[in-house]
């Protein structure tokens, strides 16, 4: 057996806070109701959208957070440190789930809709005469409702991370070998989790299959993989691919084209959000390879917009995720009530991505109470797939 090679300390840059404060808020556009800025968001004009960027950049921060500790202190204690995360992940999923429940059975109550708000989540069955049943499937990642994948999915994928561990001491190569071995039988009846106890629905978010973006961040930040060159001809490889899939992906435009049924049926087995189809990939590896060229300047980080408040929300995520499924369903009964009208539409969007901020920062504040030389860390470090 080979002796591994040692993960490369791993340091954060600036740019994996940004994209994912990016996604986190892209995300609460997407999840609430009946919002009509989320036919603009940038996964409607293609093949990929802001999950993936999320998943990756969380594959990233995992393996700044983790990988050291497994080469510095052993398989156990890395483990137990996953088991944490996870741990404190699950409850996380649990407590938002059942606050949103909650508030939508008031929302009922005060709208006066009968079931309108809680059906409208499909939690209705959730409530029905088999709620203990119901409960025991919560608890046991059995009942995965509809805009709560996301932690779910990131639970099983973090528990794959000692798999992963221990097949990069035997070889690095065999790591490709697993993670693009289980992504291409995903899909298959033994490995498609259970989403209600009530129908066959399965997880949206196939863990199997998404932990090929997450592993792709994850061996980037542990240097296992080397990044890209900043080449100009790749660029305009990756511009292309990410153009040449608008008329591929942008709803009206296809309409206004008018594929046929069978074209459809045949693209939708490419890209397919459940089992991570391989145009996704495609799509976001393109993406993934022109932000990363644009944004090598530290200056144009600075530069961009709202820089600030996104870092900031990217290095809070679980706080601020959790913080923009419960302000989606606020909002989403907000629109209702003011009737869809174009100010509430506006207030309550602007509304929620300050909210989701105040978010980021109250929990920030709280975090640095008690280390003081955080923030500084959290902003200077620089993974090695983004090292110059």
């Amino acid at each position: 057996m080979s002796q591994p090679t040692a993960v490369v300390q791993p340091s954060r840059d600036p740019r994996l806070d940004l994209f994912r404060g990016w996604a986190l808020l892209v995300i609460f556009v997407g999840h609430l109701p009946m919002n009509p800025l989320a036919q603009f968001a940038p996964g409607r004009f293609g093949f990929s959208d802001s999950a993936e960027v999320f998943v990756f950049c969380s594959g990233l921060a995992s393996a700044l957070a983790y990988a050291p500790a497994f080469e510095r202190d052993g398989a156990v204690a890395g483990s137990w440190r996953i088991a944490a995360r996870i741990w404190q992940l699950y409850w996380a999923h649990i407590a938002v789930f059942i606050f949103i429940v909650a508030a939508n059975v008031q929302f009922d109550l005060w709208a006066g809709t009968g079931t309108m708000f809680v059906n409208g989540f499909n939690h209705g069955p959730f409530l029905s005469d088999a709620s203990g049943a119901n409960i025991v499937a919560l608890l046991t990642l059995r009942y995965v409702p509809h805009y709560f994948d996301i932690l779910p999915m990131y639970i099983v994928v973090l528990a794959l991370v000692p798999v992963v561990m221990a097949i990069a001491r035997v070889g690095k190569p065999l790591v490709i070998v697993f993670v693009l071995g289980l992504w291409m039988v995903a899909d298959t009846p033994l490995l498609q989790l259970p989403a209600e106890p009530w129908s066959n629905r399965v997880w949206f978010f196939d863990p199997f299959a998404w932990q090929l973006i997450f592993f792709l961040g994850f061996a980037l930040g542990c240097g296992w993989l080397p990044p890209l060159p900043r080449d100009r001809w790749i660029l305009a490889v990756a511009l292309a691919l990410v153009i040449a899939s608008v008329p591929l992906a942008w709803a009206p435009l296809m309409d206004r084209i008018g594929y046929t049924p069978e074209f459809l049926e045949i693209l939708s087995r490419f890209t397919g959000k459940t089992d991570l189809g391989v145009l996704r990939i495609v799509h976001f590896s393109a993406l993934a390879y022109v932000a990363y060229y644009v944004t090598a300047n530290p200056a144009v980080v600075a530069r961009i917009p709202f820089s600030g408040a996104l870092r900031k929300m990217g290095r809070q995520t679980l706080a601020v995720f959790i913080a923009g499924q419960f302000f989606s369903v606020l909002g989403g009964f907000t629109l209702q009530q003011a009737s869809m009208a174009t100010w509430a539409v506006l207030a309550v969007n602007a509304g929620g991505a300050l909210l989701l901020y105040l978010a980021a920062w109250v929990t920030e504040r709280y975090k640095a109470s008690g280390r003081p030389d955080a923030r500084g860390q959290s902003e200077t470090q620089t993974p090695p797939a983004f090292a110059k």
